[in-house]
């Protein structure tokens, strides 16, 4: 029987195998679909004994995305241009294809739920590789401006050299350092509900709610990439 699996730490808050199991029976393909928690300081050795032990293939979650990108032998150009993978694939003759669906997927949903980004201001908060896979494809969009925010700006600017359209800054940014935005809002009461949050003593079922969570008010749009969000909007999503 096949076998892949959605491997992060944490793991458990992903719906990854029960989705997949839904789609076993709807397409009538037997395979198995499993959690692999994989320590912080293994990702390597985590992959390969998976793949010794007859996995295919792997969804790659929080924080092994950039991890994945370098174990790949192969890139899709959309990995390429994300520098993250969330998705390996794995051959026989020892090639390994990383590809990232987190951007396409991200505006499937857009599209799904009529939502129009172009000439939108958009908020991205936290600068990790779910962020690198969706600024392209959201940029393909033509939003009115990008401002990406995250806990510390070194990795927030790294992501910034790679796409100089958008604006970064911290959540520690004062509304002068935010000036560098330019005419793009202040999000001070976006950056006040972040600073709130008790990252430290967060629920696996509070984690299992940011993952590509969004949400709309009548003047743009936030994308949220972060660990806990009002339970009411997410069950409207």
């Amino acid at each position: 029987m096949k076998k892949f699996a959605v491997l992060g730490n944490p793991i458990k808050h992903s719906k990854s195998p029960f989705i997949h199991k839904e789609f076993s029976i709807e397409t009538n393909i037997e395979l198995i679909y499993d959690f692999l928690l994989c320590p912080l300081d293994g990702f390597v050795q985590c992959v390969d004994k998976f793949r010794e032990n007859g996995g295919l293939g792997l969804n790659i979650t929080v924080p092994f995305k950039e991890q994945a990108y370098a174990y790949a032998t192969e890139l899709t150009d959309r990995a390429k241009k994300a520098k993250a993978v969330n998705t390996l694939k794995f051959f026989e003759n020892g090639k390994v294809v990383g590809d990232n669906t987190d951007g396409d997927g991200i505006v499937w949903d857009f599209k799904r739920l009529g939502w129009e980004l172009a000439d939108k201001d958009i908020l991205i908060i936290g600068a990790g590789g779910a962020s690198r896979g969706i600024l392209g494809p959201i940029l393909e969009l033509n939003p009115k401006s990008i401002s990406l925010i995250n806990r510390t700006f070194e990795k927030a600017k790294l992501i910034q050299e790679d796409y100089p359209s958008i604006s970064v800054g911290t959540l520690e940014s004062t509304n002068e350092e935010c000036k560098e935005f330019g005419e793009q809002p202040i999000w001070e009461e976006e950056i006040k509900f972040i600073k709130s949050l008790d990252f430290e003593n967060i629920s696996d079922e509070e984690l299992g709610k940011m993952i590509a969570l969004t949400m709309s008010t009548d003047s743009y749009y936030k994308v949220i990439d972060w660990n806990k969000i009002d339970n009411k909007l997410y069950q409207e999503l």
